[in-house]
């Protein structure tokens, strides 16, 4: 990625009073001015961006000189943005835009090299001790244990200079003490990324993992204990709840979930707007898993508000909103929402996530009768029929349903071939839900009576029976690629009548058990 695509996706993030500074500091004649200054002008203004209308505009043709050139300018345009959002006082104009521990982390750095300024003025040494004491609570308060242990290093050498040996020593064992405790919190993060954040986009559980993560949950729990660190607890029961969702005790995951929520809103060191975002979009996915699909719109909508991320993120949370729609049957909100992450492209949207999008419009736009416009979605999925175990199925059916509604019988048969060979295949390298192998059952039998529903309806109530249990490995989950419930589709068919769905009523508490 060059400068100019950096600083494309810059300048849409940029807060107007943002704007406004880089305004002065590159200057403002418009079009008419210095080279940054038309730079600014095309970006801001005009909002031009394709990288050679802007070079042709300032340099009046493109060669390899001025190729060079605009490299060059975009370069010293780059550095003025960097300069306006990094300036301090940004960071009191929105409150809203940065965390306290964001703030509270720029003071503290800051404090790191006004220490190194006051310690050669002349200032006694047993006010610096006292001074650095007291960052060094701040420190310990929001856990910013990398500078704690600068100011804890400097501690040290007042301490030592004084023949105060007593404290010098027991300020070096605290320093080794943060060391380790700094390796604890890397390891600990480690097993967020590889158990949790690794995982957490693929459309297939990967129950492989089960006890990797009882493992680290007993590890991290011994961490916990010994360090006291909120960060670490934090991520010991992000684990939990993996594993209680790996573990299908969703009842159980709800609750770690609050109980997440509640050390997140008193602990000021890991009270970041980020985490309370998520913590509430955990709470809806949980929450789709017991079918409360209400609650779980709700909470969708309380992780998305007021938070400052990049829409990329952002539209993660709305997507989570989507989900809650379709199940709620408020179908044409759904697509109103659902067409506002789209409309972001690739700006709000990695390849895959806008594919997936396209295939959930593809269904909504089915649902709704609006079968052209269905196919035309279903045009733009490429990027997620990597996705062989999942969304790819999502592809395929909704390609079925498709030629099947608009009584494209010979097609359809090619697609249900198609899907039996894609089925064979993906089998024998990957777990498949027994559910998508029944449903490829039913229409193989279905191809093969000549679409005669009627007849694979009486005939395969076994399966039709398998797919309304509330077996684990054939019951209909939500978050999934069947946003369409097949059996219910099925049954409309055979009957003559309007898919209506009916989604699963909220399933009754029962007492969760913590996790062993």
């Amino acid at each position: 990625m060059n400068n100019f695509q950096i600083i494309l996706i810059l300048v849409q993030g940029l807060e107007d009073f943002e704007i406004k500074k880089l305004k002065k500091s590159v200057g403002d004649s418009g079009s008419k001015g210095s080279k940054i200054e038309r730079l600014f002008y095309f970006l801001v203004k005009e909002r031009i961006k394709e990288s050679s209308k802007i070079l042709k505009k300032i340099y009046g043709e493109e060669n390899s000189m001025t190729i060079d050139s605009f490299r060059k300018l975009c370069q010293r345009f780059l550095e003025k943005i960097i300069d306006v959002i990094s300036i301090e006082e940004n960071f009191h104009i929105n409150e809203e835009l940065y965390s306290d521990i964001f703030k509270m982390r720029i003071k503290v750095k800051k404090q790191i090299y006004i220490f190194q300024i006051i310690s050669i003025k002349g200032v006694p040494n047993l006010w610096l001790i006292n001074y650095l004491k007291e960052l060094i609570k701040i420190c310990e308060k929001y856990e910013f244990i990398d500078d704690e242990i600068v100011f804890r290093r400097n501690l040290y050498v007042l301490l030592f200079t004084l023949n105060q040996t007593k404290q010098a020593e027991e300020c070096k064992m605290l320093i080794e003490q943060r060391c380790d405790y700094i390796k604890l919190l890397a390891k600990a993060e480690w097993y967020n990324w590889e158990y949790i954040y690794k995982v957490q986009y693929k459309s297939i559980d990967d129950r492989g993992l089960i006890q990797n993560l009882k493992s680290a949950i007993v590890e991290l729990e011994g961490y916990w204990q010994l360090t006291k660190l909120n960060s670490i607890n934090y991520i010991k029961l992000m684990m939990e709840l993996q594993l209680s969702h790996f573990l299908e005790d969703y009842f159980l995951a709800e609750k770690i979930v609050y109980e997440i929520i509640e050390i997140t809103d008193v602990n000021v060191s890991i009270k970041l707007r980020s985490k309370i975002a998520q913590n509430y979009m955990n709470l809806a996915y949980t929450q789709f898993f017991l079918n409360k699909f209400s609650d779980a719109l709700k909470n969708s909508r309380i992780a998305a508000k007021d938070i400052i991320l990049p829409t990329i993120d952002i539209n993660i949370y709305k997507e989570v909103e989507v989900f809650a729609l379709i199940y709620l049957n408020d179908f044409s909100l759904a697509e109103q929402k659902l067409m506002d992450i789209i409309s972001s492209g690739l700006h709000g949207n990695n390849p895959e996530q806008l594919s997936k999008r396209h295939l959930m419009m593809g269904f909504i736009k089915y649902l709704q009768g609006d079968y052209k416009k269905a196919f035309l979605h279903l045009q733009e999925t490429k990027e997620v029929e990597s996705d062989r175990e999942g969304w790819n199925l999502g592809i395929r059916i909704l390609n079925i349903y498709l030629t099947l509604s608009t009584e494209k019988v010979d097609l359809a048969d090619q697609r249900i071939n198609a899907m039996r060979k894609h089925i064979e295949r993906t089998a024998r390298m990957r777990n498949l839900r027994k559910r998508d192998i029944v449903i490829f059952r039913i229409l193989s039998h279905l191809s093969r009576s000549g679409f005669d529903f009627r007849e694979v309806w009486e005939e395969r109530q076994k399966d039709f029976q398998l797919l309304r249990s509330d077996e684990s490995d054939y019951r209909w989950v939500p978050r999934s690629h069947e946003l369409i419930i097949f059996d219910q589709w099925f049954e409309a068919r055979v009957f003559g009548k309007k898919y209506v769905p009916v989604f699963p009523a909220p399933r009754i508490s029962a007492e969760g058990s913590r996790l062993n």
